[in-house]
């Protein structure tokens, strides 16, 4: 999967969205709202698929996949809004 095509981009953001709402439901007492967690999985899932398809990394999912989920726990729980009840 080191090829970026229309493919590819499509299943990053088809795991960006799935991890989002998995991490929502996981971490369901932060502040931010599952909208905000599937549109920054599927963005940044872009953005590295994108940025390590261009300098020739091999495994773009894999790596995007432990991005996203590093990001979306950063901002689950550092996350400087007022905590849900």
């Amino acid at each position: 999967m080191g090829i970026l095509d229309g493919s590819t981009i499509f299943w990053l953001i088809a795991l960006g969205m799935f991890l989002g709402g998995t991490i929502k439901l996981i971490m369901w007492k932060s502040a931010v709202s599952i909208l905000q967690n599937v549109v920054t999985g599927a963005v940044v899932a872009v953005i590295v698929g994108t940025l390590f398809g261009l300098v020739g990394m091999a495994q773009i999912m894999l790596l995007s996949f432990i991005c996203i989920i590093a990001l979306l726990f950063a901002l689950n729980v550092f996350n400087m809004g007022s905590q849900a009840t």
